[in-house]
């Protein structure tokens, strides 16, 4: 089964004036910094979307994006980019294989030791 990927969504200047691609939408999410290293990757299932667990880390503050969260992060967070599912159940699944997989920095739970 294959999911689409969206393009790199530039989380300050498009804040203001853009929502995120698939927002509306179950799946899971992924940050990357300005040199576009993966950061952290998360999932919005059940009652969420990517949109509102998206946007949790961040908020506009005089013009200015404010992370609110992902304190332990390496770094800051410049890119967004985002991967809908076809039925919620999906996102846990996807999620724990691109973490598996990839091994964002920032994500430690749940990540197999080999």
């Amino acid at each position: 089964m294959t999911f689409p990927i969206s393009r790199l969504y530039d989380l300050e200047a498009e804040w203001d004036s853009t929502s995120f691609p698939y927002a509306g939408r179950k799946g899971c999410y992924a940050y990357f910094d300005e040199s576009e290293q993966l950061i952290y990757i998360g999932k919005a299932s059940c009652n969420s979307t990517i949109g509102i667990r998206a946007s949790t880390y961040h908020r506009m503050e005089n013009g200015k994006l404010i992370a609110t969260g992902g304190s332990h992060w390496p770094k800051a967070a410049k890119w967004l980019v985002t991967i809908p599912v076809h039925e919620a159940h999906q996102a846990p699944s996807l999620e724990e294989f691109l973490i598996e997989v990839l091994a964002p920095p920032a994500n430690v739970t749940g990540r197999t030791k080999i």
